[in-house]
């Protein structure tokens, strides 16, 4: 793993160095900015270890005489052989303290959830199959919440690509069949890019694509009355994308979404829980693929998304409601990777964000986490997971959440075994070290 630090007022990248390198061999070289680094910390290099080709020797930093609380973990938690499992995964923590994941299954065309038996999903999960009509595609883009009653409730697009469904699961593990209903049947495609919150009367909201972006409020907790569903921006062709949904200080939801005809982040701020009244949509930015939204403790809304130059930026809201002008900042931009795809963004206890992404150019999973509560005084990035050298990808659609224990979880898709993975940090620095093999 490796471990960066950026700084927002220089635009610099440099290596931070949390613990003592080891060395991967013999005849490896230590490069010259983690000297450097390490030098300016008033450390020495020591060893260096081997976690992957011997070109890639920068691999791992590890702590020493550190415990094994300190590392941070991977862990494959469904794999089914030659089945593609872990696609659009969506992560929360369960009313048990335990994560819980939904996740489509590619080669069964099906919702699946997996409960998790340990904080770091190392133990075996449990596993169930939610919605599995062998006749129509059940669970892409799906989203996971925790209802008031503690029980998970997923969004997801069901029929092949033709309705918004939900399914409310009866068990903290979903494991018992869960209660699924069709909330949304438009004439044309419909249900992609969902996102779910709780809104103020514990009935959940999504909102979603469907020739513009559109917002269902449920009829009742488990979703099985009528639901109230409105078109909320429609004003260009394909509007409405990548769409993400929080529930702000006021008890209302504010989504953030991209205008693919136009190329840009946009939220709308609701004016009441159903979203039949929107109080404003405005522009934050150029871009918006990859949005992810979080409202800060002073009900401040922060949105993730990924940059036209592959950079991963964020987009602070001037009031709660977004429609004052926004500071913009890139937190993460390498010279040559592309790391701002498939974001996610939760906000700690100390107010500062956590954001999940997929590093593109590597093909690996990394975490972010500002440094300050507006993220504009510095950010620590770190490598979570990563490909070997010819491998398909790890870390697309990435889903983060903060444990009971306060450690940042987050789940991904391995695209080389077509699994479902959780990696879980060490530290709320997320600086530790992987113990997925190598230990």
């Amino acid at each position: 793993m490796l471990t960066t630090v950026h700084d927002a007022a220089t635009s610099g990248v440099a290596l931070l160095p949390p613990a003592r390198p080891r060395r991967c061999g013999s005849s490896a070289r230590v490069p010259r900015d983690v000297h450097r680094a390490w030098r300016l910390a008033g450390r020495s290099i020591a060893r260096w270890r081997l976690l992957g080709p011997a070109t890639a020797c920068v691999c791992a930093l590890a702590t020493p005489n550190a415990t094994a609380a300190s590392y941070n973990t991977v862990s494959t938690v469904d794999d089914s052989g030659s089945d593609v499992v872990g696609l659009y995964t969506s992560i929360a923590i369960g009313a048990d303290g335990l994560p819980v994941i939904s996740y489509y299954d590619d080669t069964h065309r099906a919702l699946k959830i997996a409960h998790c038996e340990d904080a770091a999903c190392a133990s075996a999960a449990t596993i169930t199959t939610v919605d599995d009509d062998p006749n129509t595609i059940e669970g892409r883009y799906g989203a996971i919440a925790i209802g008031d009653d503690g029980l998970p409730v997923v969004s997801y697009q069901g029929g092949t690509g033709d309705t918004l469904k939900v399914a409310k699961c009866v068990d903290v593990a979903c494991a018992s069949p869960a209660t699924i209903t069709e909330v949304d049947d438009p004439p044309t495609i419909g249900g992609t890019f969902t996102s779910i919150a709780i809104g103020n009367n514990g009935r959940p909201v999504i909102s979603y694509t469907d020739d513009g972006l559109k917002v269902a409020r449920c009829g009742n907790s488990e979703c099985t009355g009528i639901a109230s569903v409105t078109t909320v921006d429609n004003s260009a062709p394909l509007t409405g994308y990548h769409t993400s949904i929080a529930i702000g200080f006021d008890g209302f939801p504010v989504i953030a979404y991209r205008d693919q005809t136009n190329g840009l982040l946009k939220t709308a701020k609701c004016g009441n829980s159903a979203c039949t009244n929107v109080v404003a949509i405005n522009e934050l930015d150029a871009g918006g693929e990859y949005a992810a939204i979080a409202v800060r403790f002073d009900g401040i809304p922060l949105v993730t998304h990924f940059g036209g130059d592959g950079a991963l930026m964020l987009a602070q809201c001037g009031n709660t409601s977004c429609n004052a002008g926004p500071s913009l900042a890139t937190l993460l931009d390498p010279p040559s990777d592309v790391v701002g795809m498939y974001t996610d963004i939760v906000i700690g206890p100390a107010g500062r964000a956590f954001i999940s992404h997929h590093n593109v150019t590597q093909g690996a999973l990394m975490v972010t986490i500002c440094l300050t509560s507006d993220c504009f005084d510095g950010t620590l990035s770190s490598t979570l997971d990563t490909r070997l050298d010819g491998a398909a990808p790890l870390g697309k659609y990435t889903s983060i959440a903060l444990g009971a224990d306060g450690l940042p979880v987050i789940s991904y898709f391995d695209a080389e075994a077509g699994a479902l993975k959780v990696a879980q940090c060490g530290s709320r620095a997320c600086d530790g070290l992987f113990r997925d093999g190598f230990e």
